[in-house]
């Protein structure tokens, strides 16, 4: 009833407020001549009716305290409306810079299932976690923004259109060499060999990433990884002028590099269980499902020089034999290592594994009876890092994600495990309820155990072994 009143009062004071102005302007019109003010008088009179109805009637509620005084709070809320639409405005933050994420697809399995569960659901998770830590999720505080890339063999082709509705820029790429220009010939079987590496010459295709040179950094990962942090201390360590005194003491793997004043043009991790008993730490070679580098032509053509030179027999270069003996010793575990540890060595900055790409690797070689990395004081132990302090980790001793392997929560070699596992299947929930606004599966009446898939490994009614759901609709994918 009262705001009835209000509305009535109101459009009868706006009626009054026309007449005013009319007058005014009629009087405008006229010549001014000498008269009653009675209509002035009856104006003032109405107005002052009009108060004191609405005080007699406002009077009881003090939250209600007549249309003078809410017309007074509404500009109030208005006035206190503004700092807060300025705070909308400054949380839309420009980004640093854009960095580039880049996976590369290499070839298609037989096995049509096994194969998309490899290039859609490893590369779809991959994405939405680069997503989740960037500056377009404000939540996760990073000032960088991303673009993701795919490097695609045209062996891949067949299998790899769904990429697109994944954000995925796509590049269908041949390797950056002719293995027939290959002058070694032996390298140049060796290359072409199933085992020298995860994928034989095609892995060389990680080396477009310094062809991306419309972006600052590129961050070139493999599909079975996930990020769990922004990783801005990197990049801001990047782009940092090269005379600064840059502190890495956080990230880096030695002393020598937790301080340094040049310019950073690379970052990566290395295979120390990969290694041999007598071998150098810094002859270890590179792991290679995460790399952070500058974008530099120069590099992608010496890179291009080494591998057609072929100066490779068991390790790089004969008479100084380095970086051999290893998994992908011809390959970009060990080219990555050699370039960065023999021709540049000045360019690169090795981070700490458990930190960036955890594995969460065993650091104990049982065997010899000795840590994998002799130099470090204590044989740091990667599975026994906590989750938090974790910002990016790659599914290789683990197991992959879609094998649905149950991790002990509570045994300290496999409890990391667990939780990247467990991880993994929130980030692909998220992306599939909030990005793609699927239903995703029902939480609430799951055991343990499945909740800890959450609801993407269901148990088998013939033996209860958990098989996985793999994502299947790829009218979905472009919806994120």
């Amino acid at each position: 009833r009262h705001s009835l009143q209000i509305r009535n009062m109101a459009g009868k004071l706006s009626l009054i407020r026309q007449g005013s102005l009319l007058e005014k302007k009629s009087t405008k019109a006229k010549r001014k001549r000498p008269g009653c003010p009675c209509q002035s008088l009856w104006i003032l009179g109405v107005l002052g009716l009009y108060l004191w109805v609405e005080a007699a009637y406002f009077s009881e509620s003090k939250d209600e305290l007549g249309l003078a005084s809410l017309l007074f709070e509404q500009q109030s809320a208005a006035v206190e409306e503004k700092p807060q639409m300025n705070e909308v405005v400054l949380e839309k933050r420009t980004a640093r810079a854009l960095i580039a994420y880049a996976i590369s697809i290499t070839h298609c399995k037989h096995e049509f299932e096994t194969n998309m569960i490899k290039v859609l659901d490893g590369p779809a998770v991959l994405a939405h976690s680069i997503h989740l830590s960037s500056i377009q999720h404000p939540e996760s505080g990073s000032h960088y923004d991303y673009r993701l890339y795919a490097f695609v063999h045209p062996q891949a082709r067949n299998c790899t259109g769904h990429l697109p509705g994944l954000n995925y820029t796509v590049k269908f790429l041949d390797t950056p060499i002719n293995v027939t220009m290959i002058k070694n010939e032996g390298y140049q079987k060796r290359v072409q060999m199933v085992n020298a590496g995860c994928c034989g010459e095609k892995e060389f295709l990680k080396l477009y990433s310094f062809t991306l040179e419309e972006h600052p950094i590129v961050v070139h990962m493999d599909a079975d990884a996930m990020v769990l942090k922004p990783m801005d201390q990197l990049f801001d360590k990047m782009l940092q002028p090269d005379q600064d005194d840059k502190d890495l003491t956080d990230v880096a793997m030695w002393p020598k590099d937790q301080t340094v004043s040049r310019r950073i043009h690379s970052f990566f991790t290395r295979d120390y269980p990969m290694g041999t008993k007598t071998m150098s730490v810094h002859h270890v070679g590179m792991q290679g499902g995460f790399w952070i580098l500058r974008p530099n032509l120069t590099a992608f053509e010496e890179f291009r020089h080494l591998i057609i030179e072929g100066n490779f027999s068991g390790g790089w270069y004969d008479s100084d034999v380095k970086y051999k003996g290893f998994y992908g010793a011809a390959m970009i575990q060990g080219l990555v290592g050699f370039f960065y540890g023999h021709i540049h060595p000045d360019q690169a900055i090795e981070l700490d594994p458990c930190v960036y790409n955890n594995m969460a690797a065993n650091p104990w070689d049982v065997k010899n009876a000795r840590c994998y990395v002799p130099e470090t004081p204590t044989c740091t132990d990667c599975r026994h890092v906590n989750h938090s302090s974790v910002y990016s980790h790659h599914f290789t001793l683990c197991g992959k994600p879609w094998w649905c392997k149950e991790h002990n929560a509570t045994a300290k070699n496999s409890s990391l495990c667990y939780e990247m596992t467990e991880s993994w299947f929130q980030i692909r929930y998220h992306l599939e309820t909030s990005g793609w606004g699927m239903p995703g599966p029902a939480l609430d009446n799951l055991s343990p155990t499945d909740r800890h898939f959450y609801g993407y490994c269901p148990p088998q009614k013939k033996n209860g072994n958990h098989a996985y759901a793999p994502m299947h609709s790829e009218n979905n994918l472009t919806r994120h």
